[in-house]
């Protein structure tokens, strides 16, 4: 197994539709989710809301069902 570092390559804006992290932060939700792509296929979602931020963990492209 190789050691790789996450990193966003590409960026998409969804709906917020729901938390993305067990650490809850209410003010993040209700505008817009931004979901992250890695090179290697994972993905990372964080709802963005009045200058908050909810971010969730990287899930790779298999477990995510993608």
């Amino acid at each position: 197994m190789n050691n790789h570092r996450h990193t966003p390559r590409t960026t998409t804006t969804r709906p917020f539709f729901g938390p993305v992290s067990r650490h809850e932060n209410p003010v993040a939700h209700g505008n817009v989710c931004y979901v992250d792509t890695c090179k290697c296929g994972a993905t990372r979602r964080t709802n963005s809301n009045a200058g908050q931020q909810e971010r969730g963990p990287w899930v790779a492209a298999a477990a995510a069902g993608e």
